[in-house]
């Protein structure tokens, strides 16, 4: 949450989210709107490798309206093992 905010801040004109798990996204653009950052923040849930721009080959449009200037990856654990946390 903090690096869209920060983006916003810094200057973007459109900042798009991506999460893979639908509860979290839901959770992202309820505190994205209570901060007013609706204007230009989009949450696509989604898995971010899969994630499109622009109009596809079949006519849709794309998650994001253009190819990505910058990408800001916040990864963390998401399994119990002691071996990936241990």
């Amino acid at each position: 949450m903090l690096s869209m905010h920060s983006c916003c801040r810094a200057g973007a004109d459109e900042v798009t989210a991506v999460e893979s798990v639908g509860h979290l996204a839901e959770v992202a653009e309820h505190i994205i709107a209570i901060n007013g950052g609706s204007h230009a923040i989009t949450v696509v849930h989604k898995d971010g490798r899969y994630l499109t721009s622009g109009t596809q080959p079949d006519g849709r449009p794309g998650d994001m309206t253009s190819p990505a200037d910058l990408l800001v990856f916040e990864v963390g654990c998401c399994c119990c093992s002691a071996r990936c946390c241990g």
